[in-house]
């Protein structure tokens, strides 16, 4: 060969950016394809595509020996079989056997290459003569497809597709990751593949388990739906709680006790489930999944500085509470911990988002109250101006010191206790002014914080 190892490297992938539009071309009209026949296909959540990076590619010319293997320099276009990389996203490891098949028969039409192509676009044509899914050098299973690109008399370009549930997503940038990109030699090295094998494992029993619970959510009648709710809850919480714990520790070096920020995100997240109608209510408990397992991917600055206080709410109670809550958060650590968990998980602007958990506040303890005032016999009006102060008495009492522990829904659910025992002779107007509102903020410190009226 008349190059240099390093030489070599740097024609190719001089080469190759010269193809940089066919490459970016082949990638976006891939993406749309596979996008456009998985369309309807709920399994399916997400088609991703990807071209190689200028480093990947000289990693991969110098790991495959390109360099040997090609008479000129040329012949890495021929030889490189993943330039562009699609993956086909889907739920659970059972779909992913499913969409292959589907595959399959939807690439019916056999080139004189051995590829196969659809009739919706000759043009994407996949190798399925291939034994699938494909043992990695791992030791794990992987449905990876040869596909090629081929536009008439202008060019052809390989690419591969990839076939991965959510758990092999999550499994898939962990081991990339801490082995495969790694460069230090470790003298435990086979420790470590022994420790990351039995996370694969556990990872794999999380996937059956989640998929056990979906096709419950599509069973069960609907007494039996606020069960698997809040069983897939506390899945999502626990997978909450589990992966920030482990960022906590690999970044600051310590671990709180977050169950609580854990439960006052979960809680928000699933805030408007309770709205939503069968379809997307399912929907919105796969886009939760989807986020909370890619927690990996997802940075948090565990010291940003937050301000918005140019965030403007019609209403004093929102107001007040938005106020003192940004103040909050520079100064309380839990705070800060749970909005930027919050932030990490939405794909929308800080400030939206925050203003949102707001509102989410108010209304949860607001809905509550109400639901016990309702059983007063009142007039509509009076109702109204009770479960107004009775709302105020409760926020005065949780913004004294804006204990995080006190604003999950089950600490909601005990406000809606303590005034349900509060307003349970409230008959008449007259009966509304005899309430003692001190007496209330006793409640609240008797079963917030133990502390016994003496009184």
């Amino acid at each position: 060969m008349k190059y240099g190892i390093f030489q070599f490297m740097n024609d190719a992938v001089d080469l190759i950016n010269s193809h940089d539009k066919e490459i970016d071309f082949v990638a976006e009209e891939s993406r749309e394809f596979f996008h456009k026949i998985f369309e309807t296909n709920e399994d399916v959540i997400n088609i991703n595509s990807r071209v190689k990076k200028e480093d990947s590619i000289k990693e991969k010319i110098l790991k495959q020996n390109y360099y040997i293997k090609c008479e000129k320099v040329e012949d890495v276009l021929d030889l490189f079989p993943d330039l562009v990389g699609i993956r086909i996203e889907c739920r659970f490891n059972e779909n992913e056997r499913d969409l292959y098949e589907y595959l399959k028969r939807l690439f019916y039409y056999r080139d004189e290459d051995g590829y196969y192509y659809s009739k919706y676009d000759m043009r994407i044509r996949l190798a399925l003569d291939q034994p699938q899914p494909q043992m990695q050098k791992n030791g794990f299973e992987i449905y990876k497809i040869d596909a090629v690109f081929v536009e008439k008399d202008r060019f052809k370009i390989k690419f591969e597709v990839q076939i991965k549930s959510m758990v092999n997503v999550f499994w898939g940038e962990i081991d990339h990751s801490i082995l495969y990109k790694n460069s230090n030699y470790m003298m435990g090295e086979d420790l470590i593949r022994d420790i990351m094998y039995s996370i694969k494992n556990n990872l794999t029993i999380i996937d059956k388990q989640l998929n056990s619970v979906y096709k419950s959510l599509n069973s069960l009648e609907s007494n039996e739906e606020d069960a698997t709710r809040k069983q897939f809850k506390g899945i999502i919480t626990k997978m909450i709680h589990d992966g920030y714990m482990f960022k906590l520790k690999y970044n600051l070096g310590f671990v709180i006790d977050m169950r609580n920020i854990a439960n006052v995100v979960s809680d928000y997240l699933f805030s408007v489930m309770d709205v939503l109608e069968k379809k997307e209510y399912e929907s919105r408990l796969i886009d939760i999944l989807n986020k909370v397992n890619v927690i990996s991917n997802k940075p948090v600055d565990f010291d940003r500085h937050y301000d918005f206080s140019n965030i403007h709410f019609e209403d004093y109670i929102h107001k007040y509470f938005a106020e003192g809550l940004n103040k909050r958060l520079n100064k309380d650590f839990n705070w800060n911990f749970c909005l930027s968990i919050i932030f990490s998980l939405d794909d929308r602007k800080d400030e939206e988002i925050f203003s949102d958990f707001v509102y989410y506040v108010i209304y949860s303890i607001k809905k509550i109250i109400k639901s016990e005032v309702d059983n007063c016999n009142i007039n509509k009006t009076y109702q109204d101006i009770l479960v107004d102060n009775l709302l105020k008495e409760s926020m005065k009492y949780l913004t004294e010191s804006y204990n995080i522990n006190n604003f999950s829904q089950n600490s909601f659910e005990m406000i809606g206790k303590i005034v349900k025992d509060f307003v349970k002779e409230v008959e008449t107007v007259e009966d509304i002014e005899k309430l003692d509102f001190l007496a209330l903020r006793y409640e609240f410190l008797e079963k917030f914080e133990g502390i016994k009226n003496e009184n």
